[in-house]
């Protein structure tokens, strides 16, 4: 059987507040500390503790498999370690189709067929970004409890459907009454088409 424990420990963890002021990138050979190349917040400001920056593309190297490293920089001036990742360039433009969802759906462990599913709804009461947040209504009964998969699927805006994802749940019917979660603290799922 699996389990876990939870050690609850007396007082209160203080956190650092590490602020980044700026980020840089490299290609294969580290240039130093402050000699790469400048990543650009993608909102214009280094203001959270997560960030989306922007890499100049017409910098790339040749094609082939190269090694990107990545490093930033906190408010007090301390350069932070490099992450690296191996990335393979590949020869000419890449575009990319606007792809946009129309419509999900959900089914529990036997698929109804393409369209046949239980719908789901986008979160923001329109389908029009190529990601988005869908809520589910509530599971289909009979529920049978145990271990069940619980399968979503895409439709795009041509009216292709992407490639089914499940996931592992397990159904308790022992427990009565409603459990409520807060809408805040939802944590929606984000579903984009494969656009292959």
């Amino acid at each position: 059987a699996f389990s876990t424990v939870i050690e609850v420990l007396q007082g209160s963890l203080l956190l650092p507040d590490i602020q980044v002021s700026q980020g840089e990138y490299f290609w294969d050979t580290d240039p130093g500390e402050g000699n790469g190349s400048t990543m650009l917040a993608f909102d214009g400001n280094y203001d959270s503790a997560l960030e989306t920056v922007r890499l100049e593309s017409s910098t790339l190297p040749a094609p082939g498999t190269h090694t990107l490293g990545l490093r930033v920089l906190d408010v007090n001036g301390n350069w932070g370690p490099v992450f690296r990742v191996v990335t393979e360039v590949l020869p000419g433009s890449i575009t990319f189709p606007a792809i946009h969802v129309s419509a999900a759906e959900y089914w529990a462990d036997s698929d109804p067929g393409e369209g046949a599913g239980t719908p789901m709804l986008a979160a923001d009461g329109n389908f029009d970004s190529a990601v988005e947040v869908f809520r589910g209504g509530g599971i289909p009964v009979p529920v049978i409890a145990g271990t069940q998969v619980l399968w979503m699927r895409a439709q795009d805006d041509d009216g292709g459907w992407g490639p089914p994802f499940g996931v592992v749940v397990n159904i308790d019917t022992t427990v009565t009454g409603t459990v409520a979660v807060p809408e805040l603290a939802m944590d929606p799922v984000r579903i984009g088409p494969n656009p292959a």
